[in-house]
């Protein structure tokens, strides 16, 4: 094909564009027929994918709430003991003042 033929092909006779490579008629469903079973199995993977690490991730996150929650009873249980520490020693402290006064 000569280039000048190239041209008239790209523009055609009234100045349309024309596809250099045109396919069967008949392949391009089997084409799109394939593409599109290759396009759901990609977005099955990535969604099973997307299922195990949103899994993962809920997994994770109840280890650090558990954790959390643990945490926050040891703690609050200290404050505890502290304030009853401390109340106890106050009172003692309020025992032997009112003994020393007498």
């Amino acid at each position: 094909m000569s280039e000048s033929e190239a041209k008239a092909g790209l523009n055609g006779a009234n100045g349309f564009r024309m596809p250099l490579f045109e396919f069967p008629r008949i392949a391009l469903p089997g084409m799109f027929d394939e593409l599109a079973k290759q396009g759901v199995a990609r977005a099955q993977e990535g969604c099973e994918k997307v299922k195990a690490a949103s899994e993962e991730m809920a997994e994770a996150l109840r280890e650090t709430y558990s954790s959390n929650a643990r945490s926050a009873t040891d703690y609050g249980l200290k404050v505890i003991e502290t304030s009853n520490a401390n109340t106890a020693s106050a009172i003692d402290f309020f025992a032997h003042l009112l003994a020393a006064s007498r």
